[in-house]
């Protein structure tokens, strides 16, 4: 068990430093300064089980929302969830309309 907590406490750090990356240099600091400021990490995030999805209290759970808060949680800040269109998700993070994304996103 103690192996299991290691590795996912060595998965989130690696999640906030791609977090703080994809700002490239100087904007990264001040994209996280931001989600400080803010209190919260907002979640641009679809229904996609088992990765995402309601549970029957209405909260979102799954494999992507609960690393999601876990970033969030190592931030000191809420996660906010969001639901986006996919197809919008640039124009959604260019915006500012969320912080990031969380379905699987790559590179390609």
């Amino acid at each position: 068990m103690k192996r299991i907590n290691t590795f996912v406490k060595l998965i989130v750090v690696m999640l906030i430093a791609c977090l703080a990356l994809t700002g490239c240099g100087a904007a990264a600091d001040g994209d996280i300064a931001a989600v400080k400021d803010a209190g919260k990490l907002v979640v641009g995030i679809t229904e996609y089980e088992p990765m995402d999805y309601l549970d029957d209290n209405g909260e979102w759970t799954g494999f992507d929302a609960e690393f999601a808060r876990a970033v969030a949680a190592e931030l000191g800040v809420e996660a906010e969830f969001i639901v986006i269109d996919w197809d919008n998700k640039f124009f959604e993070l260019e915006s500012g309309a969320i912080d990031c994304v969380w379905n699987g996103m790559t590179i390609t």
